[in-house]
């Protein structure tokens, strides 16, 4: 299994992945993740993702893949 590490604006809808594999895949991850997490601001999500491609993690976890009407969708959503 691959592990990515996303980073979703909530108000914008943009996504940052970055792509780990091999032995100490896990390891990279996590340390990004925690990196990311010092960075991120309140409207950002911060998240260790395992897909066996990026196709899949896309078919899984969708909403990271919405762009910015979705991010107005999920707002909207989420303040009605």
């Amino acid at each position: 299994m691959i592990q990515y590490v996303v980073v979703y604006d909530r108000a914008t809808g943009e996504t940052s992945i970055s792509e780990f594999s091999g032995p100490s895949a896990s390891q990279e991850a996590l340390s990004a993740r925690f990196a990311a997490e010092r960075l991120a601001r309140s409207n950002q999500e911060v998240a260790i993702v395992s897909a066996r491609s990026r196709d899949a993690l896309a078919r899984t976890h969708s909403r990271y893949f919405k762009g910015v009407a979705g991010a107005i969708d999920d707002l909207a959503a989420a303040t009605a």
